[in-house]
């Protein structure tokens, strides 16, 4: 058993943050001492642990005391966030490598290739992402098939991620010429099935129906139509065109 300082002193809070918990309901003393001193046994010190890993992951008290009561939930939040730190610290490693070349060819010790120059940039091709257009996609899709999809991104190797962005460049050259050519022709259908071999690279979970929505996002949505329009006009239409063609 443990008393309310050795706890504090162990877990790195405060005597009077375990004092609040129990006030809310949170974590109560096991027991109490012959002198009225509060007491923590093996099963307290899990509870413990499990609320301090949901406040490092944001969660408010409030939500916390809910997700108390659900082991599954739990499990399921520790691997999602295994997932997430994992990337970052893939991500951190390409960028750490991308600092030690960088300075190596201000030294005059070597000459970096040009694909070499970008790696380690895909954080802010995420954050961009989130900034632009993570609350419309957040509410369509849910928080957590949003993360999976970043964590998926973020995991991906310097070559993986050169071949999503080949895949995107053939997508709007397929796209220019199914413009031209028509809904009926090949390259509307190749269009079609390169986006969605792009998806797949960052979605964990692929369907059609998925497909669709953000097909119809893409139209909606003035950003999204600026993005493709700006490399052929009407081509998000056409794009969602292809897409619903392509599923059907």
């Amino acid at each position: 058993m443990y008393s309310i300082q050795q706890l504090a002193k162990l877990a790195n809070v405060t005597t009077r943050t375990l004092r609040y918990y129990d006030q809310l309901g949170l974590l109560h003393p096991t027991s109490y001492s012959k002198g009225g001193y509060r007491l923590y046994d093996q099963a307290a010190l899990k509870r413990l642990q499990t609320i301090l890993f949901y406040k490092e992951f944001n969660l408010s008290l409030e939500d916390i005391a809910s997700l108390l009561k659900d082991e599954q939930h739990f499990k399921a939040l520790l691997e999602k966030q295994q997932q997430l730190i994992s990337a970052q610290q893939h991500q951190l490693a390409l960028l750490q490598r991308n600092i030690q070349r960088t300075l190596q060819e201000l030294k005059g010790e070597q000459i970096m290739t040009d694909n070499e120059r970008f790696e380690g940039f895909k954080k802010a091709l995420i954050e961009e992402n989130e900034q632009q257009y993570g609350q419309e996609i957040r509410a369509k899709y849910g928080n957590e098939a949003i993360d999976n999809s970043n964590a998926k991104l973020m995991s991906k190797t310097e070559k993986q991620y050169e071949e999503m962005k080949q895949l995107e460049q053939r997508l709007f050259e397929q796209l220019k010429l199914g413009l031209q050519s028509g809904m009926q022709s090949n390259a509307a259908k190749e269009a079609a099935h390169l986006h969605k071999q792009w998806l797949i690279h960052s979605w964990k979970d692929y369907t059609p129906q998925m497909h669709q929505v953000l097909a119809d996002m893409y139209v909606a949505d003035e950003r999204f139509t600026a993005y493709y329009d700006k490399h052929g006009e009407g081509m998000t239409q056409f794009l969602r065109d292809a897409i619903y063609a392509y599923i059907k």
